[in-house]
């Protein structure tokens, strides 16, 4: 996902209410994409994204991020997998994005993102990065992970092609072509990208992003100190068992029910520390 340089088993009765929270959203979801549907051109919305990374500081543009599902899948698929964990990961930061995509790439694609490209310490490492730019303007990006390959999904049971897995997004900001320690006066300067205060769907402004809290992985997973659980030979998640080590948060990467409990989990997190933030947001569908 993100360009990082980016359970235990559960009674009958949370499995059954993360199911129908799941249900319930996508039902939401449904209804939200045929009113965008409906209003033609660029829209201006507002949603949340996730991020996840260590405890170093990053402006938060030109980089990847994901939605709630993406960053799961993320976290299982490349960063506990590792001990310690990989790239030192230890947090997932929420961010509240208001974006608003231009007209050119609304007249191309018929929808509300463009094609979304990878990020690696600030530099869009994608192939044709420019042409996007030149073409489209500094456009916020979204990329569909496919149900056959997460099975963090919105719709519990899922069964593909009638449901679907996280997003990936893309966010480039000034300098997208060099990395962070590389960006000059003068490349910001020519390449401003697509990060402003107030949105206009012009070409140089986009996206605005803020912070809307943050949880750490410890707390997540419910280890109460990470260095000891690493010295004591603790393992979060081992791929070639499908199990952990001193911890079973991480098991059953494939079974649905178990995602969607480590989603609803994450949520509650953010529910209880930040109680003066909504607890979602709309989240537009991706191409």
């Amino acid at each position: 996902m993100v360009d990082e340089h980016i359970v235990s088993s559960s009674t009958t009765t949370r499995t059954t209410s993360a199911t129908s929270t799941m249900t319930t959203r996508s039902s939401t979801r449904t209804t939200m994409s045929q009113t965008l549907t409906a209003k033609l051109g660029p829209r201006k919305m507002s949603f949340y994204m996730y991020r996840a990374q260590s405890e170093a500081e990053y402006s938060l543009e030109n980089i990847n991020a994901a939605d709630l599902s993406g960053v799961l899948w993320y976290l299982h698929n490349e960063i506990v997998i590792t001990t310690p964990r990989k790239y030192g990961v230890r947090r997932i930061l929420r961010l509240r994005v208001t974006m608003m995509n231009t007209v050119e790439v609304y007249q191309a694609t018929h929808g509300q993102f463009g094609p979304f490209v990878a990020f690696d310490r600030g530099k869009c490492t994608a192939v044709g990065c420019s042409s996007v730019w030149d073409k489209y303007g500094f456009i916020v990006g979204c990329q569909l992970l496919g149900a056959d390959v997460s099975k963090y999904t919105f719709d519990v049971p899922c069964v593909p092609p009638n449901c679907h897995a996280g997003f990936w997004y893309s966010l480039p900001g000034a300098c997208p072509s060099e990395m962070v320690e590389s960006k000059s006066p003068e490349c910001k300067a020519d390449f401003q990208g697509g990060a402003c205060e107030r949105v206009s769907g012009e070409k140089t402004c986009t996206f605005h992003v803020e912070r809307a809290g943050e949880v750490s992985l410890d707390n997540l997973t419910r280890i109460n100190n990470y260095t000891e659980f690493v010295h004591e030979g603790g393992k979060e998640y081992d791929p070639l068992t499908d199990h952990g080590i001193l911890t079973n948060f991480w098991d059953g990467k494939h079974d649905q029910r178990k995602c969607a409990e480590r989603m609803e989990r994450l949520r509650l997190l953010f529910r209880e520390g930040y109680p003066d933030m909504p607890d979602r947001l709309y989240e537009p569908p991706c191409p």
